[in-house]
């Protein structure tokens, strides 16, 4: 069997190695950081996600379980000041830790991958042409969001400017989403595991004056009671931002996770989409038709996500406001339409077919 280079202990580096392994491939995962559990500035941390853990667990052959994914007990929108309720069972609600704690995701496929025989190199980063040649063949490239990696390999990304704190907090597991002048994409809270962690989400644009601290002292605050201090700064890039950005082959090399363009444009879920396109780049070392194949019709949604997200953006507040209150009127009294969601998540409606 082959030797298998994956760059990046992320989410889809540790699924595709452990795969790899799985296959009789002799794998080496080179991380950038001396760790595993991804970036230092946003982890630890809480993603919040729509997820069906028994059938994606099945799919990527990891068992998804607490502590490292729990269902969320309540999920709550607000729309420029008016919450909206959803029913976290019917909307698959579930929150990830990520990190490096013994309690998130990255560490317990860390240690799956060791137990599989994987090898770790760790502070090895791809910085150029020449690093990347020097990869072999069907090397796997699961960079995360890394936006030096986009630009190297010549994949548009959209940026992102986040703002990021983290703090103890015991309580109902729950994840909380503001969409308002305040911000061009949304404002996001989660807890699990006694950590709680709110974000400031937005990409490049202009957004109202004074935006964060508005949100964080006002609404944030208010719906938590938590007093989230010390926020780290953080860009990153994300490969949502062209309706053929979705790609599994570079050259001869295998990508995975965001830098495949894999993230939907409406919410950067990233979590799921991570873990496919993990055990896909596995499959791709030794069935690139099969890979392309099942990669291609678990992506298929995504352009409509993007569509709308689009579209959400060429729209001015004043017209957002009153469109969005009523859109979630009926999705919030109606607990089925709250499905919706599953939609811009890839491969959540097609995934059990492939199982």
């Amino acid at each position: 069997m082959a030797e298998i280079n994956v760059v990046g202990a992320g989410l889809s580096g540790l699924v595709a190695a452990i795969n790899c392994a799985r296959s009789g491939h002799d794998v080496t995962v080179l991380e950038r950081y001396e760790r595993v559990g991804g970036e230092p500035v946003a982890h630890p941390g809480v993603d919040g996600t729509i997820m069906q853990p028994e059938i994606l667990g099945r799919f990527v052959g990891v068992e998804l379980k607490a502590p490292q994914v729990t269902p969320m007990e309540e999920i709550e929108f607000f729309m420029y000041g008016k919450k909206f309720e959803f029913d976290p069972v019917r909307a698959c609600g579930h929150l990830v830790e990520r990190g490096a704690r013994s309690t998130s995701i990255e560490n317990y496929l860390y240690g799956i991958a060791l137990k599989e025989g994987v090898k770790f190199e760790f502070g090895w980063e791809l910085r150029s042409k020449a690093d990347l040649s020097q990869l072999p063949p069907n090397s796997i490239i699961a960079s995360g969001l890394n936006e030096e990696v986009f630009k190297l390999f010549g994949i548009p990304y959209r940026k992102y400017n986040c703002l990021i704190a983290v703090k103890r907090y015991d309580g109902p597991t729950r994840a909380l989403a503001w969409f308002d002048r305040y911000t061009n994409d949304y404002c996001y809270c989660g807890n699990t595991n006694g950590l709680a962690l709110a974000l400031y989400f937005k990409h490049e644009g202009l957004v109202e004056e004074g935006g964060f601290e508005a949100w964080r002292t006002g609404h944030l605050l208010e719906r938590t009671g938590i007093e989230f201090s010390n926020f780290r700064s953080h860009d990153c890039a994300v490969g949502n931002i062209a309706f053929n950005n979705q790609n599994l082959f570079y050259d001869n090399k295998i990508l995975a996770g965001t830098l495949a363009g894999v993230n939907d444009a409406l919410f950067s879920f990233g979590v799921v989409s991570s873990l496919i396109t993990g055990r896909i780049a596995a499959l791709a070392v030794d069935d690139r038709a099969k890979a392309r194949e099942l990669f291609d019709d678990l992506v298929s949604m995504l352009k409509y996500a993007l569509f709308i997200k689009k579209l959400s953006d060429a729209t001015p507040h004043a017209i957002k406001k009153p469109v969005l209150k009523a859109a979630f009127v009926p999705i919030s009294a109606l607990p089925p339409l709250q499905g919706f969601l599953n939609l811009v998540v890839p491969g959540f409606t097609k995934l059990k077919k492939w199982c």
